[in-house]
């Protein structure tokens, strides 16, 4: 079932980015006065759309894509002579340009916006304190056992908790040495010799 409704969620993430893809090219011709005639997601049989100005916005029978029609993309399109100011190919060079690779910046925009997303729902571990966040109560007979924060069958109780260490103390010294970083905090307990005890120093937050 998992898997099923994993195969889902990438396609529709497919069919969105190729739809904001398509919306790209066609808000950047509109924005240059062209004139897009179809703004459709899908292929093949038509199974509803409408028609808003002179565009025709709608949802096709396949959803494998999208795409949009712009008035006269290349030389050979047959374009009413009334609407050849506004034929793709009679504007700049550089709006042609534009309009070309909008369609590829969109997938910027969105990996832009993923990352924000994922910044500000997850957030990013921060190295510049020593603040306990959870203390372990034994340990684990295995790395499964870790994972899974089994105490089934552990070696014992956790160092930390028999040191009388609980969450959100803050570790400020160990073996006299002032640490504040993570990193040093690390560094600092392989440097103490296996079997001597440590003098850790530490303040309830």
């Amino acid at each position: 079932m998992s898997f099923l409704l994993g195969v889902v969620i990438f396609v529709v993430a497919v069919l969105i980015s190729v739809i904001l893809h398509e919306a790209g090219h066609f808000l950047t011709a509109k924005k240059f006065g062209m004139k897009a005639t179809q703004f459709f997601v899908g292929f093949g049989q038509t199974l509803w759309s409408t028609q808003r100005g002179e565009t025709e916005y709608g949802i096709k029978a396949l959803p494998f894509g999208a795409f949009v029609r712009i008035t006269g993309m290349t030389t050979f399109d047959e374009v009413a002579p009334e609407d050849e100011p506004r034929a793709m190919r009679n504007k700049p060079r550089w709006q042609r340009a534009v309009v070309m690779v909008a369609g590829s910046f969109m997938h910027f925009a969105i990996a832009f916006v993923l990352l924000i997303v994922l910044a500000l729902g997850i957030g990013q571990a921060n190295s510049s304190t020593t603040t306990i966040g959870s203390v372990a109560s034994c340990v684990p007979a295995s790395a499964k056992a870790l994972a899974q924060g089994s105490c089934k069958n552990s070696q014992g109780s956790a160092p930390a908790k028999t040191a009388g260490i609980k969450a959100n103390d803050k570790i400020i010294a160990i073996g006299g040495k002032p640490v504040h970083t993570w990193a040093g905090l690390g560094t600092a307990i392989r440097a103490q010799p296996a079997g001597q005890p440590d003098q850790k120093r530490c303040k309830g937050e």
